[in-house]
């Protein structure tokens, strides 16, 4: 199935990143409400939350895609962050619903709702795969530290089984998350040849070959077909 389209636009700028927008053409299929039970319908009362599959503004940008250099870093070593990634447990929903993380990065869960909470990680592979872990409300974080890279890791709730967070991890930091716009920005990379790829938690995935100097801002805007 063809998922879309990139194009890649260069100009001279201080500073190496690459940047751009995603779009959705066409209109994407419908979210559903979420089957909220007793005790999250109590935190929320008046609000009636949706799934975020296809997070679309009003101009096309498509929210919550992950865009990542695929080619180009291997055999380099990079240093893993310090700070953790944060995945936070609100209002019954995953806040953000898609992240990113580095190979070695811890990844801390919190939970702010005044609830119990239980989360269990699906990865695509064993290394990664971790066991259902409960969480008391406003309680300790869960940390996890994920060893090798992975696209589609997701993590879900136990007990409020709707909830669910797509969480990708690279082995290097040249990675970010569309905003609620579309748009993005990959900054401090290295001069050199790359394949600069999207993902969507639905799994559609594009590509383009992007080449940087040292001094240059290139920006390569993705379009994603909506499935029919």
């Amino acid at each position: 199935m063809g998922w879309g389209a990139a194009l890649s636009v260069a100009v001279s700028v201080s500073g190496a990143s690459i940047s751009g927008k995603i779009t959705l053409k066409g209109d994407p299929p419908p979210e559903r409400f979420l089957p909220l039970g007793a005790l999250c319908k109590k935190i929320q009362p008046s609000a009636r939350p949706a799934t975020r599959t296809w997070a679309v503004d009003e101009n096309g940008g498509l929210a919550d895609v992950v865009v990542y250099l695929k080619t180009g870093v291997e055999g380099r070593n990079f240093k893993v962050p310090s700070e953790p990634e944060v995945l936070q447990q609100e209002q019954c929903q995953f806040v953000p619903q898609v992240m990113a993380a580095q190979v070695g990065q811890e990844v801390h869960v919190l939970n702010t709702d005044p609830l119990l909470h239980s989360v269990l990680v699906d990865a695509e592979d064993q290394a990664n795969r971790r066991e259902a872990r409960a969480q008391l409300p406003k309680g300790a974080p869960l940390k996890y530290v994920f060893e090798k890279p992975a696209l589609g890791i997701e993590f879900k709730g136990v007990i409020h089984k709707w909830m669910s967070a797509h969480v990708a991890v690279f082995p290097h930091p040249f990675f970010a998350v569309s905003a609620k716009d579309g748009g993005y920005t990959i900054a401090e990379v290295p001069p050199g040849e790359y394949t600069v790829g999207i993902h969507h938690r639905t799994g559609a995935r594009l590509e383009q070959v992007v080449k940087m100097g040292s001094d240059n801002l290139v920006g390569i805007d993705f379009t994603l077909k909506a499935p029919q």
